[in-house]
């Protein structure tokens, strides 16, 4: 998606969601990965939530809100229905064809996470920025923003051992990312925002660590990468070209596609009896994510996508 005014995606950010979207299959795909793999890629997650609000908070700014939310709702929970509708029929389908009563798999929860556990992230992404957009876009600064978002990191952290239901614990995980996005929202693209990002890096990276070493904190590896990566490419102007947009654009399909192409790969195993190894299937998937995306861009589909 166009920042506001028209303007071309910034080269950087694009890049680096696509980059999260690999690192949140990866996470998915963790069976016969080496450990430390999904949990680099579990950073994923902050990171597309870090430029969700920071985005957010700067369009808000230069929107009026009603075109604001009109955007933003249909951006995201139109897409969040389609395919919950589509998870749906699969689901369904699956268990007819497993011999398993089809009503067995619904429940309550999933009139906000959706249909399959994934697509917890775009209700939250539509209620995230709303609330950034109405309230919290126009008030506070880069160093309030940044304190709320390292507080909360061991905060957060102490909540998850409660193991509460889901969506709660992803809630949990990604409240931080949100904070540091809008103290990040604050910041230019441009090279005077380099030496508040190197502070705002260190801050977070103590903080981790602290976490790690006293609470022995899920959080910390997944939120020191993903605030390095977001500080890394945050200061940079270039605009993405119209080619590179083409690559890049696929983020948001890979991610409500991933799990999908997760299920035929697994049914065409069973099938064909025909295996693959985890990074065969991590390839495949993404491979597979990207290309559908790409296709369906150019049909009526394309704003599910």
């Amino acid at each position: 998606m166009n920042e506001a005014g028209g303007k071309a995606p910034l080269l950087g950010l694009e890049c680096l969601k696509l980059l999260a979207s690999l690192g949140i299959v990866m996470f998915h795909q963790s069976g016969g990965l080496p450990p430390l793999l999904p949990q680099i890629g579990y950073a994923g997650l902050p990171v597309f939530t870090m430029i969700t609000a920071a985005l957010a908070a700067r369009s808000a700014r230069a929107t009026d809100w009603a075109t604001f939310r009109r955007r933003r709702l249909r951006r995201l929970l139109l897409p969040w229905l389609w395919w919950s509708g589509c998870y749906a029929v699969a689901r369904f389908g699956l268990a007819l064809v497993g011999g398993q009563s089809p009503w067995e798999w619904p429940h309550l929860s999933m009139l906000v996470i959706g249909t399959y556990p994934h697509l917890w992230y775009l209700p939250y992404a539509a209620v995230l920025t709303l609330v950034v957009g109405r309230w919290l876009a126009h008030v506070g600064s880069l160093w309030t923003w940044t304190a709320l978002g390292v507080l909360m990191l061991p905060v957060c952290n102490r909540l998850m051992d409660f193991e509460p239901p889901m969506p709660l614990p992803q809630w949990l995980f990604v409240t931080p990312a949100a904070l540091l996005g809008l103290a990040l929202s604050h910041l230019p693209n441009d090279a005077s925002a380099r030496r508040p990002l190197l502070a705002l890096v260190a801050v977070v990276l103590v903080v981790c660590g602290l976490d790690r070493w006293l609470l022995s904190s899920q959080l910390s590896l997944p939120y020191s990468i993903g605030i390095t990566a977001v500080a890394l490419v945050w200061s940079l102007p270039q605009r993405a070209s119209a080619r590179t947009s083409f690559v890049t654009s696929t983020s948001f399909g890979i991610y409500v596609l991933h799990m999908g192409v997760f299920l035929l790969l697994a049914l065409l195993s069973l099938r064909t009896g025909f295996l693959l190894t985890p990074l065969q299937a991590l390839a495949a998937t993404f491979v597979i994510s990207m290309g559908t995306t790409l296709l369906l861009q150019r049909t009526p589909l394309r704003t599910m996508v």
